[in-house]
């Protein structure tokens, strides 16, 4: 290796010439490509060849510019899934332990530098990985280039190329000492602002989070417990029970790192020297739990394999976190939401977790407020030392900072400031309480309150207080392991949450619980899930959702198993059961408000009519499911939502139900904001209250004058059943050879692979066993399909066969005939736009109304059509009553015409809040028989042409058409080339030369006309979402397994035809829209046959044996082996 000339005793400093070192470059740079010549060409990898000079180089120039440094091969970063050729971290006596400055990512010679103009497809992927890194060198060897999260930092800088050099070496261009003096200085910012910091710190947690997962993955590979893989046991051990030891611990030690760290810095801990211990016995000063959390999670000498974390501590130690944060209030709120945002948006979804605005917040604790002061007789409300407030899942804290700002000004109003702040103290150290399973969550409400106390109110903070880091709705008296004394603050900490949650009265339990559905198999809570006792285990003694169930509702109980609902059932024992000695507690949440009406949780509003006094409702989300963004309250919940207040002021009563109150707020979001701040008619004894009716079970939503006089189509066809629930999607195709595709891929996997493809379940699988059948593992040839109706208008295939199929509907197949008709109601959600009722031959699936579940209401019980599924005598009584013979088939017509349009909705929008369709029965012969032979046309439309057929009315035996020039044509063919699947689908508006036309993919079909193409069904698009199970690569489609990304393998001449079936029969419907709207008109103000009608002719109620199915003939859901 060449010479270098002698070095210097002393290292200059950089920072006080800008041209020292330029001289000496030319004598290492010459060194460089010496070094380089001399091993180029002799075998291996021209890129390899520059590696070890490449170090070298860097390290030298480094100490010449007074820059010490170490150069590392080969620097894994999984959360980038990228590897870069070289870290450099700077060494010295003035140097930390965190002291990684950046990347060094090496090309062979002759690539192009910058990165941005590499060819390949590789390095053009890689160079994208890379620009979330804060300092790279690019560089092949005689081109160099530095970025800084993928933007350019000086300019490229070239030096002498890599050949022998037999005269003079050529003068090596100064802006190359620049250039490396930029790199090895490089800084984080101290003033980045809050949205970039916090952008750059989500990016390295996930990078964090990955290194540790594949840690663990090497350590179980291995088959030892490693340090890693011990202390994500020892972790779940000691406060979460059910936490997953790889991917949910490593997750859990990604964040706690990072908001510790970010917490060390605003307590003005500095990084300076000091290791990751020493940073976390600093922060345990005043934030005991999650100091000693950071020492625990980074003592092991194998946290210096986390090539991120360095790169991390350095980021945050630069920034001057409390002048970041100075005059902004809600500076930690955007700090986690940012970080939600920004880390893992699939994982926020998935967790159900969504910041709660301010005004909402503000509103809740408010009004909460009131109904301590006003009807509790507690006149400092949060501030009165009988009220212990609790928020099960805290968040970012903004509950209890609201909290804690109304009680100051109540104190203040009683006392003025200086014993406020004692108040305060108190308020914060012991009836402030929150649980948060988060850590960042957890620690960014730690730095709210903290300030907020502080800096806001003027008060000296406690070192005691009641907010924990652990699971609200785990067994507070779960056993857990000893790990020793290194574990005695989280063990503390620990026992003082279960303390609480146990044997701590409260007063107020307020909040925004998670929203997330299936909850037995995505976040189960065995404690609340387990049935009571019928002895030995007293309502008081712990939480069972035994108490939102109703009797005879066993079948619709799994919709009991949401989080969200948990928490409900938690707060409510927590407030009103657990401790009897203190009666009186509030309830306060805000959460999807599916509860309000749904059949499901009958039993819950049952409980709590019977234990509370008072509940006033905030129906936040009057629009129904998936309204328009801009009136969302949370941007990215599509379910209704609504504020939900529950009071009891002394002993339970629960033989008087309860007064519910309810309100809404409609119009876009800042609307809906400004009025829970300033409308007055919404404050406790405001006037935009109405009472709800006070059944037990009765929907918490008002009456609707002479809605209830009408007869529910549930109680006129009494037998329903759900649609087909085949619990994974992938057995759905929309064509037969798809499906062959999927089950061929899962018999020909591994057998270890083929549960998690087929999607076992509790009662499927493939290695299941069913009387006289073979497990679905042993199969040899697919099984079979059939044509069922899936989403409003489509058709599929479905395997037909119980094996695939979770629940198969027995009932509905035994009663499937020739003259079946199944009548689809979405009786679980509010529906507000689109028609009432579908109608179809086919069997429908469970989701076929608009894709949230419904029920199906066949017309008869037989596949001969001879017994129909009509409330005993009712054919009876109309045929007398209207003087005409009434036949079943007439029923449903009728029901077609009245309810299966868009008019009917806007007519009832209101009354359609509260879920179930009512039907207005005309009394008006003339009325009656103009709706029957209107339906036949809307039932023949529904179908396809298969029921209500007559040639002679204008329904031929045959798919409906329209008049030739309206009629739907190809004008450009959508190519059917394999793997060519088109990947889109609009609308022109009209704007096109040939009259409104559809583009499919490059396809073309015209005319479609406008209002065909936006029809909806309950909010659901229905031609978008028929394209979406045909299309490339769907978008915002769930799936299941990986056999769902099996996809048609081309655009087929059946599914241009399906579509233009389709177009025609949205367009017929359309026509019938206004005869439909002006029949319901004139049938809704003439005479009316209601439900006290039925009731005196003995029709309703009906006998509970005809609610029943009729009996199947076997084959469906067999009895598990």
């Amino acid at each position: 290796m060449t010479a270098l000339p002698h070095d210097s005793e002393q290292n200059p400093d950089p920072r006080r010439d800008p041209r020292l070192g330029h001289g000496l470059t030319d004598h290492l740079v010459q060194a460089f490509v010496n070094d380089v010549v001399r091993v180029l060409g002799r075998g291996g990898e021209d890129e390899e060849q520059l590696r070890a000079p490449l170090k070298v180089l860097v390290e030298r120039m480094g100490k010449s510019l007074g820059l010490p440094n170490s150069v590392y091969g080969e620097v894994p970063l999984p959360g980038l899934q990228a590897r870069p050729d070289f870290g450099v971290d700077l060494t010295g006596m003035d140097r930390g332990p965190h002291s990684r400055v950046g990347y060094i990512e090496l090309k062979r010679p002759g690539k192009p530098i910058p990165p941005e103009r590499l060819a390949d497809r590789r390095d053009r992927e890689q160079w994208g990985k890379f620009q979330n890194l804060p300092n790279v060198l690019y560089t092949n060897g005689t081109e160099w280039s530095l970025l800084r999260h993928g933007t350019p930092v000086l300019r490229t800088v070239r030096t002498p190329d890599l050949v022998p050099v037999r005269r003079r070496f050529p003068k090596v261009d100064p802006a190359f000492t620049d250039l490396v003096r930029e790199f090895l200085l490089w800084q984080p910012e101290t003033e980045p602002g809050l949205d970039r910091l916090i952008t750059r710190v989500a990016g390295l947690c996930a990078q964090l989070r990955e290194e540790v997962s594949e840690i663990l993955a090497e350590e179980r590979a291995r088959g030892r417990g490693d340090s890693f893989t011990r202390l994500a046991h020892e972790w779940r051990d000691l406060l979460f029970p059910h936490l997953e030891p790889d991917r949910e611990f490593a997750d859990v030690y990604a964040q706690t790192v990072t908001f510790s760290l970010i917490l060390a810095r605003e307590d003005g801990v500095d990084f300076g020297g000091r290791d990751l211990e020493g940073i976390g016995e600093l922060l345990g000063k005043r934030h005991a739990f999650l100091g000693q959390a950071l020492s625990l999670l980074t003592e092991s000498r194998d946290v210096r394999t986390l090539t991120v974390l360095p790169t991390l501590v350095r980021v945050l130690e630069a920034v001057d976190w409390p002048r970041m944060t100075r005059g902004r209030p809600r500076a930690h709120a955007d700090l986690y939401e940012t970080f939600l945002t920004r880390y893992d948006p699939a994982l926020r979804k998935s967790s159900g977790s969504y910041y709660t605005p301010a005004p909402v917040a503000d509103f809740l604790t408010e009004f909460t407020d009131a109904v301590l002061r006003e009807r509790m007789g507690l006149p400092l409300g949060f501030a009165d030392r009988s009220v212990t407030t609790v928020d099960p899942a805290m968040g970012s804290g903004t509950f209890l900072s609201s909290a804690m700002d109304r009680a100051r000004r109540n104190l203040e109003e009683e006392f003025g400031p200086v014993h406020t702040r004692t108040c305060l103290k108190d308020l914060y150290r012991d009836r402030l309480v929150g649980f948060e399973r988060s850590t960042a969550a957890f620690a960014v409400s730690e730095l709210r309150l903290h300030q907020q106390l502080h800096e806001q109110y003027g008060a000296e903070v406690p070192e005691e207080h009641r907010r924990f880091l652990c699971n609200t709705l785990d067994d507070p008296d779960h056993h857990y392991q000893s790990f020793g004394r290194r574990y005695d603050d989280l063990v503390y900490f620990r026992e003082q949450a279960n303390r609480v949650k146990s044997s701590t009265p409260v007063m107020v339990v307020i909040g925004n619980p998670p929203y997330i559905e299936n909850a037995r198999q995505r976040d189960p809570a065995p404690w609340l899930e387990r049935r009571r006792a019928p002895e030995g285990d007293p309502v008081a003694s712990r939480p069972s959702m035994d108490e939102f169930r109703e009797a005879g509702r066993g079948g619709l109980d799994y919709k009991l198993s949401a989080v969200s609902l948990y928490f409900w059932r938690w707060a409510t024992w927590k407030a009103f059961d657990a401790h009897p000695e203190q009666p009186s507690g509030v309830v306060a949440f805000v959460s999807t408000s599916a509860y309000l009406t749904g059949d499901a949780f009958a039993g819950m509003r049952r409980y709590l009519r019977s234990t509370a006094d008072e509940g006033w409702i905030v129906d936040l989300s009057p629009e129904g499911h998936r309204p328009a963004a801009n009136t969302r309250v949370f941007g990215g919940v599509q379910q209704p939502v609504c504020i939900g207040v529950f009071a009891r002021y002394g002993p339970a009563r629960p033989d008087v139900p309860a007064r519910i109150w309810h309100t809404g707020v409609e119009g876009l979001r800042a609307e809906k904001f400004a009025a829970l701040e300033h409308d007055e008619g919404l404050r406790l004894d405001g006037g935009s209250w109405r009472e709800c009716p006070r059944g037990w079970t009765d929907p918490f939503q008002p009456r609707h004058g002479g809605w209830d006089l009408l007869p529910a189509v549930g109680d006129l066809m009494p037998w329903r059943s759900p649609g087909v629930t085949t619990n994974r999607t992938w057995v759905i195709t929309p064509d037969r050879a798809t499906f062959n595709r999927r089950w061929e891929r899962l018999s020909s996997a591994r057998p270890e692979d083929q549960d998690r493809l087929f999607k076992a379940t509790r009662d499927r699988s493939v290695r299941r066993r069913f009387p006289d059948r073979p497990a679905v593992a042993e199969d040899r040839v697919p099984p079979r399909t059939a044509l069922i109706s899936h989403r409003a208008f489509g058709h599929q295939h479905m395997a037909a066969d119980p094996r695939y199929v979770d629940f198969r509907r027995p009932s509905l197949w035994a009663a499937d005939g020739d003259r079946q008709i199944h009548v689809v109601e979405q009786h679980a959600e509010a529906i507000s736009s689109g028609p009432g009722l579908l109608f179809s031959a086919l069997v429908p699936d469970v989701h076929y109304f608009n894709g949230r579940g419904g029920r199906v209401l066949p017309l008869y019980r037989d596949p001969s059509g001879s017994s129909p599924n009509l409330a005993p005598g009712l054919l009876a009584h109309l045929a007398e009553r209207l003087g005409r013979g009434v036949g079943p088939e007439d029923v449903v017509a009728y029901l077609a015409a009245v309810a299966a349009h868009p008019g009917y909705t806007a007519a009832f929008r209101e009354e359609l809040r509260s879920p179930g369709v009512r039907i207005p029965l005309t009394a008006d012969p003339e009325l009656w028989e103009g709706a029957v032979e209107l339906g036949r046309e809307v039932v023949w439309l529904h179908t396809y042409g298969v029921r209500m057929r007559d040639p002679g009315a204008g329904r031929p035996a045959h798919m409906p058409r329209l008049p030739r020039p309206r009629r739907p044509q190809v004008l450009r063919e959508i190519p059917d080339r394999p793997g060519h699947l088109p990947d889109r689908i609009r609308h022109d508006g009209g704007r096109g030369p040939g009259g409104p036309c559809l583009h499919v993919g490059e396809g073309i079909i015209a005319p479609v006309e406008t209002a065909a193409w936006e029809y909806e069904v309950g909010g659901m698009h229905v031609i978008r979402k028929w394209f979406t199970a045909r299309e490339r690569d769907p978008r915002h489609v769930r799936r299941g397994s990986p056999l769902d990304d099996i996809r048609p393998d081309r655009w087929t001449p059946e599914f241009t035809e399906q579509l233009l079936h389709l177009i025609t029969v949205l367009t017929r419907l359309v026509d019938l829209e206004p005869r439909q709207r002006d029949l319901l008109e004139r049938i809704r103000t003439g005479p009316l046959i209601t439900v006290g009608e039925l009731e005196r002719a003995r029709v309703l109620p009906v006998p509970p044996g005809v609610r029943k199915g009729p009996r199947s003939s076997g084959q469906g859901e067999f009895p598990l082996v």
